[in-house]
């Protein structure tokens, strides 16, 4: 018995072929500037979560050293600063966590619409019928 190939079992460079034939409609469509403006969101909220990854290791740093020298003072003051730190890096981690969610609903959307539409276009879902090969029920497919 043969073994049915899925798409991760195929030749990479086929398979990001295959997905930039489906993705770059949407870049090049009426949505681009706002997905472009997204795209450029999420990776600021994701460098400044770099940052503070950063930031945490230097605290981390600090923090122990109080905690090694005993020093109240400097531990006081460092548990205060890593409320500060911590509320920022949650506030950067939803913010990316956001703007990757409405992108990836706009292009959902945006896809659902083109490809139904290219479907329904000069019914071409009735010349499906015709074709020696035809998927599965591609109504569900889109």
């Amino acid at each position: 018995m043969q073994k049915q190939q899925t798409t991760l079992d195929r030749n990479p460079i086929i398979w990001v072929k295959d997905f930039l034939h489906l993705a770059r409609p949407y870049w090049k469509s009426e949505e681009k500037y706002k997905a472009f403006s997204l795209i450029i969101l999420i990776i600021i909220f994701n460098l400044l979560t770099v940052a503070m990854t950063v930031i945490f290791n230097k605290w981390n740093n600090g923090f122990y050293d109080s905690l090694q020298n005993y020093d109240k003072k400097a531990f006081t003051h460092l548990l205060i600063q890593f409320t500060y730190l911590a509320f920022f890096y949650i506030v950067f981690q939803i913010l990316a966590y956001y703007f990757r969610k409405i992108l990836e609903l706009r292009w959902r959307k945006w896809s659902t619409n083109y490809y139904i539409n290219s479907w329904l276009k000069n019914k071409a879902f009735y010349k499906t019928k015709f074709l020696s090969q035809i998927s599965d029920n591609p109504d569900q497919r889109i």
